[in-house]
């Protein structure tokens, strides 16, 4: 008994001893907690805008290389023509610019068509058209976009799609299978048709062509496109110029970004 009676008193008299936290040492823990939560949130706010930004890029990027991987493939075959001899009904028909500064393109190709298999005559999915328009045409949202129309209705090819141009290269009237280049540089002349007469007749680094050329000497296309991203970046502002093919496209001045890509594709059914 008496030996529990010591036990009491000590374990008594250890709980009495205890002390709490004292107010100043309690704000002291708030505030270094406080942060510490700040810090975190921080770098989640941080991370959250890195992966936004990014994820606008990488899907613009995805849309436009898309786009223009089935514009390669399919410009590549313009003209293409399996009869022997060729007939001569295919190849680019049309290249244009809208009223917005924008390059249109339109060519053919013997791919077949109302059941018919290289048949030697146009049909109607035969002829191909890029143009930039507001799709859906009957409710257009405010954006512009890549169209693609092959005989049954404009199809978006690419959302976002704010700027196309295109240039051409040529195999001039001396017909020897080569692409003509400057006497002077030796460098490729690039044409464009600047006034819808389907006919080339302005140049790329600024001189003139060595005469007028028609669409059936044209050999390469060149191609620009300028596509944006669906939503606003944090931190940016577009303030930078693009050359589109034959013209400056000014400064947007807004929250943007914007990606530019060319291709040079050889029309490999055209002659060279």
């Amino acid at each position: 008994m008496i030996y529990l009676k010591k036990v009491i008193r000590f374990s008594t008299y250890t709980l009495h001893s205890k002390k709490g936290f004292t107010l100043i040492e309690l704000m002291i823990a708030l505030a270094i907690t406080s942060v510490l939560l700040l810090g975190v949130y921080s770098a989640y706010s941080i991370q959250q805008r890195s992966y936004k930004t990014q994820r606008l890029i990488v899907s613009v990027q995805q849309n436009l290389r898309g786009a223009l991987a089935v514009m390669e493939d399919e410009i590549r075959m313009a003209g293409y023509d399996s009869n022997t001899p060729h007939t001569g009904f295919f190849g680019i028909t049309n290249i244009t610019i809208d009223g917005n500064g924008n390059g249109t393109l339109e060519f053919t190709g013997d791919f077949g068509g109302a059941g018919s298999q290289n048949n030697g005559t146009l049909d109607g999915n035969e002829t191909f058209q890029y143009t930039i328009a507001d799709l859906p045409i009957g409710s257009p949202d405010g954006i512009l976009d890549l169209a693609r129309e092959a005989g049954s209705g404009r199809q978006l090819l690419a959302e976002g799609i704010e700027a196309m141009g295109f240039a051409f290269a040529f195999d001039g009237n001396d017909a020897d299978n080569q692409l003509d280049t400057d006497a002077g540089t030796g460098a490729v002349l690039w044409g464009f048709d600047s006034d819808g007469d389907n006919v080339l007749d302005a140049n790329v680094a600024g001189g003139g062509l060595p005469s007028s050329m028609n669409m059936d000497r044209i050999r390469a296309v060149r191609i620009w496109v300028l596509a944006r991203t669906k939503g606003n970046v944090p931190n940016h502002t577009d303030t930078g110029s693009y050359f589109i093919g034959i013209r400056t496209v000014p400064a947007f001045n807004d929250n943007c970004r914007r990606i530019l890509l060319t291709s040079t594709i050889n029309c490999r059914n055209m002659g060279l």
